[in-house]
């Protein structure tokens, strides 16, 4: 994620290091005199079992944070078995389990997990075969527990009655919190409400997992509105529940193929007030009851696909993938990120670093908004880069908003802040958002809430604290009138490129024939991203790992953490 690193060419560094060093963690640790140089694996065997509680007693299926050991390089392993009793290496875990045993024993111990047979493939295996299971356990109950949901949702949570919604193919997060409202009284129904003390905890879950599981049907019931006409009026909803109701937001509700008697009786009650949802209650604020009719005609018209569909099939492009989940963001932001809202910022342009950290900001609560705090509340780390890529990438416009104030009078003031801002506003720091262009009343906002506090930064606090109500406006205003520029970054390696870079010390594909070099075949993919992010953050130290490492993005992370572990 560092894409001020990025922008510098460090990549002949980087390659460099890779040929200079060639070797692991070094450890200061020298081995006994009458140490084995081969070990004893039957006495390292009886030496596992402190290791099983985390590696497995098989040194396969621990727990998915951990790496499988089972077959690993048996140098690799002694020299990681010194960092940690050494503190090369920091983990609280592995240092108390090794620091009691001699170098004899931690020979002894790589020997055995390197003398135990494996059949090198596909890591994800153990862990995949536990959530397996863990899935059909979840689920079996799951329909256990909808039985007594079938009278009205139906058997596989398709709608039997029309005005109750289908429960089938929503998602889990959506579900659990929909299921919660109803029984704490957050949403009036009075046949839910009944449930509140049938349905604990654990049963929400696992309803939640079953009826998700279910294959969503087109709406059974007739809608008496216009689909046609109710589409016009869709584009406050795809923000958030995706252009034909296919949501790609796993907390907000997919519509399409929702029962229209009930969309309409949901979408009357936030109108009404009756249910209480800030996004909802503007959103439909202005509906008529015929419009209501419409919109749910539309959305009980079209096809359900899941969010898994709409993503489509797996493939490096994270510009593409960022296009998607911004999508839900498009609703308020304008498309492409380009505002035609009075109050909402553009995204168009703002460079990656300062987009990750404002987002993360609102995820956090740093940055007090409820709305964008649930907007982004079920981004990933991978998912929130891919998205400031797709923004990055667009070529901004100025907002397409009315503002107040006076520009020129704003000049003079703007020109004090072109030290962090840029020119004009056109920011050369990553971390500094552009202004050029910027939504006015946005930036009005922004100024008044840096200057109370409300956003916690000193330096601009400083900045604007002795500006009047005018200056705020005319300043804002002079900003909105600049044009902004395309901000320039480094777009991710695809795994198989970075790849590349990787075999020379670890073997083609991973599979490293080099005794003191770990082989990255197959590993668990949480462990090697978990292992990425120590050697980037200078955890672990070795100068060759930390240097390609450290200009890498989550998305290259997580990617070839995924190649490595499908080899």
């Amino acid at each position: 994620m560092k894409y001020l690193i990025w922008m510098l060419a460090v990549t002949a560094t980087i390659l460099a290091g890779c040929d200079v060093e060639k070797t692991s963690e070094k450890s200061s640790l020298e081995p006994e005199a009458s140490v084995s140089t081969e070990g004893n694996p039957d006495s390292g065997k009886t030496l596992s079992d402190t290791c099983a509680e985390c590696h497995g007693s098989d040194a396969l299926m621990g727990q998915p944070d951990v790496p499988f050991i089972a077959g690993q390089q048996r140098d690799y392993l002694i020299s990681a078995l010194r960092a940690y009793k050494e503190g090369a290496r920091d983990h609280d875990v592995m240092t108390s389990v090794v620091t009691t045993l001699g170098d004899s024993d931690l020979v002894d111990l790589a020997a055995y997990y390197n003398s135990l047979s494996v059949t090198w493939g596909d890591s994800s295996a153990p862990s995949a075969q536990q959530e397996k299971a863990s899935t059909k356990k979840l689920l079996k109950a799951g329909i256990s527990a909808s039985r007594v949901c079938a009278t009205c949702h139906g058997a596989d949570g398709n709608s039997v009655r029309s005005g109750t919604p289908s429960l089938a193919g929503l998602e889990p997060s959506y579900l659990k919190s929909a299921f919660k409202s109803y029984f704490s009284g957050g949403r009036k129904d009075g046949i839910m409400v009944n449930f509140k003390h049938a349905v604990d905890e654990e049963q929400v879950e696992q309803l939640a997992a079953y009826f998700s599981s279910q294959e969503r049907e087109k709406a059974r019931f007739a809608a008496d509105g216009n689909a046609t006409a109710g589409k016009k009026r869709t584009s406050t909803c795809t923000g958030c529940h995706g252009i034909d109701g296919n949501s790609v937001n796993p907390t907000m509700p997919s519509l399409a193929g929702q029962n229209a008697e009930y969309l309409t009786k949901a979408m009357t009650a936030y109108r009404d007030g009756r249910r209480k949802d800030v996004m909802m209650n503007e959103a439909v604020a202005s509906f008529t009851d015929k419009a209501i009719a419409n919109v749910a005609a539309y959305y009980a018209t079209q096809t359900p696909r899941r969010i898994t569909e709409n993503n489509g099939a797996k493939r490096f492009d994270p510009v593409a993938d960022g296009a998607k989940i911004g999508a839900t963001c498009n609703g308020c932001h304008g498309v492409d990120g380009t505002s035609q809202l009075a109050g909402i910022p553009n995204l168009a342009g703002l460079h990656p670093v300062y987009f990750i950290a404002a987002t993360e900001s609102y995820k956090s609560g740093l940055r007090p908004d409820e709305t964008m705090k649930s907007m982004v509340s079920f981004l990933s780390e991978t998912d929130i880069e891919e998205v400031s890529l797709y923004y990055a990438t667009h070529e901004p416009r100025p907002a397409q908003t009315p503002r107040k104030g006076d520009a020129a009078s704003g000049k003079e003031i703007g020109s004090g802040c072109s030290g962090c801002h840029g020119e004009g506003g056109n920011s050369t720091k990553a971390d500094t958002p552009t202004l050029a262009g910027q939504d006015a009343t946005y930036l009005s906002s922004a100024i008044r809430a840096y200057a109370s506090g409300e956003r916690d930064h000193n330096e601009m606090k400083n900045a604007v604290n002795e500006l009047s109500a005018d200056d705020v406006l005319n300043v804002a205003a002079w900003y909105a009138t600049q044009t902004p520029r395309k901000v320039d970054v480094r777009l991710p390696e695809a795994p198989d490129v970075l790849a590349k870079k990787c075999d020379k010390c670890h073997g083609e594909r991973g599979y490293s024939s080099d005794e003191s070099k770990p082989r990255l075949a197959g590993q668990r993919e949480t462990y090697l991203v978990k292992a990425l992010n120590t050697y980037q953050r200078g955890e672990r130290t070795h100068s060759a790992m930390h240097a390609m490492a450290d200009i890498l993005s989550a998305v290259e992370i997580n990617a070839i953490a995924a190649y490595y572990a499908k080899q």
